[in-house]
């Protein structure tokens, strides 16, 4: 009876944030879920997205415009509208309420992907520890709240791990291909991954990325063939602004420099951190590569990877942090596997990684109204996460762990498993 009692009142408060979303979104027409709502709509048209007078005239017809001073084309692919074109046939705040019930949804199918496909000592200790860590994790609210993709990019890509994991390659290529919705999240992510599946002979994986990506290029010329042009054009004139404000590496070196009153430093600076953080990976990988009890995964190189594609990325805000659940969820599944003191350190990073530091910097970055600081959460991730790699190679090279058989390795072999989540 409580246990029941309990699902309706949780059911009740989540049915109400999300009208309260959707009363949000349709009040001020400025999340970023309109936005996408709205290409779906100009897309049902037969308008184009990248037309500033097109835009505008969609805007208008919903009553608002005002805050559309310096937005003036849809910002993303073409094919990132695609999903939302069945969004764009209802009423604003139906969608609204739609989509929001679709992303917590697929927040759901994360979780019981990693779930069903993690081998866990006292599972049900780290899961608790896991799903706190993820009702928790700040960039999650934000997500939700403005209605981004966050959370169906980290659907896709534990989606691309978890049918891996079972030799299911073909599959697990359509969907990293569809994570092109925002591509600039996953810019050393696809090396490393194409990288693997060649080393490897995954022909499947790679035929299927090929023409997933094909398809997407070629549908979306077919609708607007001069859209590649319109949309590097708009990007191109607001490269430099969006570089200094976000939270990553450019953002970073650029606060630097101005708080030094050195602003041609700025580049030197930027290039200097992107050296040192792509030399750190690339040692890292190596390094992962040449541990044998992690031979043929793809975690924690993928994680890693990620979380350097999100310090490099040309335009990052603080809810794409949501993709860091990956990494997250990487360390505590390394950690079950340590040592007790070494165990004990990485859990405590890391709940302090997801669960205080987030907080504390949307403190800062709404004080100061920079989110340049919040650049602290992937880089403190990317340093636990190499160290509860380093720490579980360390451990494998002295007393090696038996693993579950596992028949779908990359390298065809036994043993060890790959972290969806």
């Amino acid at each position: 009876m409580l246990v029941l009692l309990l699902a309706v009142l949780l059911t009740a408060a989540v049915v109400t944030l999300d009208l309260w979303i959707a009363h949000r979104t349709e009040r001020f027409r400025s999340g970023d879920f309109f936005q996408f709502w709205a290409a779906g709509r100009a897309i049902l048209q037969g308008d184009d997205p990248y037309d500033p007078l097109s835009w505008r005239d969609i805007y208008q017809q919903q009553g608002h415009w005002r805050w559309q001073t310096d937005q003036r084309v849809f910002l993303y692919p073409l094919w990132t509208a695609f999903p939302f074109v069945p969004f764009a046939l209802l009423p604003v705040s139906t969608a609204t309420l739609l989509w929001t019930l679709t992303s917590q949804a697929l927040l759901l199918l994360t979780v019981a992907m990693w779930v069903k496909a993690l081998d866990w000592i006292e599972p049900a200790a780290w899961l608790l520890l896991i799903m706190v860590s993820t009702v928790a994790f700040e960039p999650v609210s934000l997500t939700i709240l403005f209605g981004h993709l966050g959370i169906v990019l980290l659907c896709l890509i534990t989606g691309t791990l978890y049918l891996a994991n079972r030799g299911r390659y073909a599959q697990a290529g359509v969907l990293v291909a569809l994570t092109l919705i925002k591509p600039q999240l996953f810019l050393l992510v696809y090396p490393v991954l194409i990288v693997t599946m060649i080393l490897y002979r995954r022909w499947g994986f790679l035929i299927s990325f090929s023409a997933t990506v094909a398809a997407l290029f070629l549908s979306s010329w077919l609708l607007v063939p001069n859209w590649i042009e319109a949309w590097l054009e708009h990007l191109a004139r607001s490269a430099t602004v969006r570089l200094s404000i976000s939270p990553t590496i450019w953002g970073a070196t650029h606060s630097v420099a101005m708080a030094l009153h050195r602003q041609d430093l700025w580049l030197t600076m930027a290039i200097a951190a992107l050296a040192v953080l792509l030399g750190v990976l690339a040692y890292a990988l190596h390094a992962h590569r040449q541990t044998p009890a992690r031979a043929g995964t793809l975690e924690p190189s993928l994680s890693l990877s990620l979380i350097a594609s999100l310090l490099i990325a040309p335009y990052v805000l603080s809810y794409d942090f949501v993709l860091l659940l990956l990494p997250i969820s990487t360390c505590l599944w390394i950690a079950q596997r340590l040592a007790k003191q070494m165990r004990r350190v990485i859990v405590i990073s890391v709940v302090g990684c997801a669960i205080i530091l987030p907080w504390a910097l949307l403190a800062v970055s709404t004080r100061t109204g920079q989110e340049t600081t919040n650049v602290v959460v992937p880089l403190s991730l990317f340093v636990i996460l190499l160290a509860a790699a380093h720490g579980r190679g360390h451990r494998d090279e002295l007393s090696p762990l038996p693993e579950p058989a596992r028949p779908q390795h990359l390298d065809g072999t036994s043993g060890g498993t790959v972290c969806p989540l």
